[in-house]
């Protein structure tokens, strides 16, 4: 593995020193931008409305991650693009704030916001799979069945997903083919614009 990205490396040094934007990459593949950025991160986040959506949910809310990280802020994106797209409003009031606490501890922390609305969501989508095992605990304690009294569906497919009672709906983010559809499409790109 080492020699493949020496090799790889090589090949790239030529121009390290440009930063290649989604936009290059849409350009190299030849799919839109839109395509690109869907696949990046926030297509994840746009998945998880769908069936709620069409099990007939019009207050799905959010349980967000800390915006330090580019991939929550996607999956958030991707929330709102979806509840836009739906034809959804979009409420602040439904979108709870991240905690500093740690794993699962950030969803049950953050659930009793969202449970102690007016007019609580009846679907609930946790930005990472860790959020929602804190997010169901705090349900269970409050008495609430999932799915019969409020849907939750995450993202991350985390192996720990399918062991929860009720088994977590969850995303799958597939890093592994994402990461290589990257490599190649950059590498697409670096061969493209290497000095000849």
């Amino acid at each position: 593995m080492r020699a493949d990205v020496e090799e790889q490396g090589q090949a790239a040094t030529a121009v390290a020193p440009r930063r290649v934007s989604m936009r290059d990459v849409a350009r190299a593949a030849g799919v839109s931008l839109t395509a690109v950025q869907l696949v990046a991160a926030g297509k994840p986040g746009w998945a998880t409305i769908r069936g709620p959506v069409r099990l007939g949910h019009t207050r799905v809310g959010l349980l967000a991650g800390p915006r330090k990280y580019r991939s929550l802020v996607d999956r958030q994106e991707g929330y709102l693009d979806a509840l836009t797209e739906y034809g959804i409003p979009v409420e602040q009031a439904l979108m709870s704030p991240p905690t500093h606490h740690a794993g699962g501890q950030k969803g049950y922390q953050q659930m009793p916001h969202l449970l102690g609305l007016p007019q609580p969501p009846t679907a609930v989508v946790a930005i990472s799979d860790k959020t929602a095992f804190g997010a169901l605990e705090a349900l269970k304690e409050r008495g609430l069945r999932i799915p019969q009294d409020m849907a939750l569906v995450s993202i991350d497919d985390v192996a720990e997903s399918a062991h929860t009672m009720p088994p977590l709906t969850t995303v799958n983010v597939p890093r592994a083919e994402m990461g290589a559809e990257a490599v190649r499409r950059l590498l697409a790109l670096l061969r493209q614009e290497a000095p000849r």
